[in-house]
């Protein structure tokens, strides 16, 4: 695990707040040993971006090096997992969280492991614990907030038209406004045909600006990628060739990217009619207030429906400029978390384990003078 890209502090910054250094974070993370019966030596090397096992002698005989930067081992879980499914005699007892980085572990030199006897226990520097608390506390300022700091791209958002000229956004400071859509139209009409009257229930979803899927029943979703039919007509030819499935094209619009259809969540069509949709109407004419998250239309009104205007947009702050105070909150929330585990300088593999979420709990951890540092950043809903 490492911090995640929406935290509001970094765990260097964090360390250096607690006064903790790499150090004061010393536990063990897995022992280890071969034990292969007809092997006359085994080694364990620790290097910044692998882990080289080596066995000399017998069946099991060769070196096995692990990538401890690849996805398949960059947890401690994974890595240790990995060393047993090697089948080659190595015994390996994890004794730090299943989630901690694998490239946390420390650097080790060639080192005889052959028996138990020569078991070597393998340390790391243990930063989940921090990590965690670091997660935790961004995501409780974010909710009190009610917005995301780190700076994201938000794609086809969707907003009420209300025949105004101003559209306030979700987030702010928005850097940049890449398309706003003021009308919604029917791209795809998807129904499915039930002749046999045996199905209970027919739907499709829309998500992420990448799937189209088909649901019947409790069967296995039909997935329509948007990555393989690139187009709204090649999604609407691959809905057409499922068994009971209808799909026809709306309004000209075969050859937008699949890409623009808009997410649809549970379009229920069993022997009725349903539209995947898409915006339309786009307009650039406008002024953008990047701090406070408006645009405001030059000599054209928003019209007025339900979630009828889409806008893709980018906000928020660099994550290596996220304004002070809200660093300062978070690592006081970290500190106060951090303090109230009876985390000390000598922490102890034992003392970790697998963390369940509710010793990270910091509800209700704001006190006043922290909520009065963060009501400057907090969004109030005035549509």
């Amino acid at each position: 695990m490492s911090v995640a890209s929406t935290s509001l502090t970094s765990l260097e910054m964090a360390k250096t707040f607690l006064r903790v250094s790499d150090s004061n974070l010393q536990v063990d993370a897995f022992s280890i040993y071969n034990n292969s019966s007809d092997a006359t030596a085994s080694t364990i090397e620790v290097t910044a971006s692998s882990v080289v096992l080596i066995v000399t002698g017998g069946a099991n005989a060769g070196t096995s090096t692990l990538d401890i930067t690849a996805a398949a081992y960059d947890t401690l879980g994974e890595l240790t997992t990995a060393i047993t499914a090697l089948d080659k005699g190595w015994q390996v007892t994890r004794l730090s969280n299943s989630s901690s980085t694998s490239i946390d572990l420390a650097l080790l030199s060639s080192t005889g492991c052959f028996n138990f006897a020569n078991i070597q226990y393998l340390t790391m520097t243990n930063n989940y614990l921090l990590e965690r608390l670091i997660d935790n506390a961004s995501v409780i300022i974010e909710n009190f907030c009610d917005r995301i700091f780190v700076s994201a791209t938000y794609t086809n958002e969707r907003y009420d038209g209300d025949d105004t000229s101003r559209l306030i956004l979700y987030q702010r400071p928005v850097t940049q406004v890449k398309k706003l859509g003021t009308q919604i139209e029917s791209a795809i009409r998807i129904t499915y045909t039930d002749t046999a009257n045996a199905k209970t229930t027919a739907y499709f979803r829309v998500y992420d600006n990448t799937n189209l899927d088909l649901h019947v029943d409790t069967d296995s979703a039909i997935e329509v990628d948007f990555a393989t039919y690139t187009t709204i007509t090649a999604v609407s030819d691959q809905i057409n060739s499922q068994s009971g499935w209808t799909a026809s094209i709306q309004g000209g619009f075969g050859n937008y990217k699949s890409t623009e259809l808009l997410d649809y969540e549970y379009g229920y069509c069993l022997d009725e009619i349903q539209y995947a949709v898409i915006a339309t109407q786009f307009v650039g004419d406008f002024v953008l207030y990047p701090e406070r998250g408006i645009v405001e239309l030059n000599r054209r009104w928003l019209p007025t429906g339900y979630n009828n205007i889409t806008v893709t947009y980018v906000a928020g702050y660099a994550s290596t400029a996220i304004p002070k105070a809200l660093e300062d909150v978070t690592l006081s929330l970290v500190s106060w978390k951090y303090k109230k585990l009876g985390k000390d300088t000598s922490i102890k593999s034992e003392k970790l384990g697998d963390y369940s979420y509710t010793n990270f709990d910091m509800t209700d951890a704001l006190s006043e003078g922290q909520m009065e540092q963060l009501y400057t950043y907090r969004n109030i809903d005035i549509r």
